[in-house]
């Protein structure tokens, strides 16, 4: 799997569905997982960040014990469990 901070392209820019606001990647916020995200779908896919930074994804939330971590926005700190929309 890529790091998180190997991932993105310079000058792509994130849109926070919460708030709408824009930012560059580096902005994002990690934030420690927490227990039960409250979606229990088997088809809903989630990404995070694994203690070790890579980029991982899939049916299994972040676990908190593992040292998992979830993207957030920098400016409203809402968690995004699905990843950020790029802008076009």
């Amino acid at each position: 799997m890529a790091k998180f901070t190997d991932t993105f392209k310079e000058g792509e820019v994130f849109i926070c569905e919460n708030c709408k606001k824009e930012f560059p990647a580096e902005k994002i916020k990690l934030q420690e997982a927490f227990d039960n995200p409250g979606v229990t779908s088997l088809t809903m896919s989630f990404i995070f960040v694994d203690k070790n930074g890579k980029i991982m994804g899939g049916n299994k939330p972040a676990e908190k014990e593992s040292g998992d971590k979830l993207l957030a926005c920098p400016y409203c700190d809402a968690i995004h469990l699905f990843g950020f929309n790029v802008k076009p």
